[in-house]
């Protein structure tokens, strides 16, 4: 099996230009369409589960939070909540601010039920199946979101890296990384080891039987030098990389 080819597409200059289609860079949006109308399917992956990973005031800019665990709460559009990730705390979606009762909260960033919302703007028709936390917690549902794509009743499937590892799918021809920078910049020192881990994973669900398959890795920062690692399949300079972001001076005092 040959190894995929990795495109890092730069979302930064692609939203300056004002070419970008909601989430979608020029480069994913056309590899879509090209795979789809081939035929072929594709493998989006978020690793963020929910809608929009928080809502926030307008006015004056307050973002609700776990009450336990002080991390923003997570709205989910299939239920209507908002979401804790850690303790699994739930709560309405507020219709004013908590806060200053300002009427207008807004939602950001982007989870994977938003991206498999907005697939119908890349094309019209497109049958999405979405594999994450939310839609697996019966096996019975997660059967049949996997035997769905198996049997070629959906282009494309959207997840979380519940996607990563463990799938073979023949027609998938083009994997997408929607957004690098999150696992790039995740609070854990172990990030940079993660990120280049879970990408060579799911880029390793394109191309697995004879057609070399593409991976298109969507970045506000294309030189970052765990992804110039990632082209390189170079995992111990990512790890040489992590202890010189990481490393510390240790003063002895006599």
């Amino acid at each position: 099996m040959e190894k995929p080819e990795l495109i890092l597409a730069n979302v930064r200059e692609a939203d300056r230009k004002k070419q970008m289609l909601s989430h979608f860079s020029p480069m994913l949006v056309d590899g879509i369409r090209e795979a789809v109308g081939k035929g072929e399917q594709v493998i989006l992956f978020q690793n963020r589960r929910g809608y929009a990973p928080y809502i926030i005031c307008n006015s004056c800019g307050e973002i609700p939070k776990c009450r336990r665990c002080d991390v923003s709460l997570t709205f989910h559009r299939s239920s209507r909540k908002l979401e804790c990730h850690y303790c699994g705390h739930k709560e309405n979606m507020p219709s004013a601010c908590p806060a200053c009762g300002g009427g207008s909260m807004r939602m950001k960033g982007f989870g994977t039920e938003k991206i498999e919302d907005e697939l119908a703007l890349v094309h019209e028709g497109i049958r999405v199946g979405r594999l994450d936390t939310d839609t697996a917690r019966s096996q019975k549902r997660l059967d049949r979101v996997l035997r769905d794509f198996g049997n070629g009743r959906l282009d494309v499937l959207v997840g979380t890296q519940m996607i990563s590892k463990g799938l073979d799918f023949g027609n998938v021809s083009l994997v997408g990384v929607l957004d690098a920078d999150s696992m790039l910049h995740f609070p854990d020192f172990r990030a940079f080891e993660r990120s280049f881990q879970l990408i060579s994973q799911v880029s390793g669900r394109a191309g697995r039987r004879s057609k070399q398959g593409r991976v298109v890795i969507q970045t506000m920062d294309p030189s970052h030098p765990v992804l110039t690692h990632l082209m390189e399949d170079d995992f111990e300079a990512v790890s040489y990389t992590h202890l010189r972001a990481h490393e510390t001076v240790l003063v002895i005092s006599y």
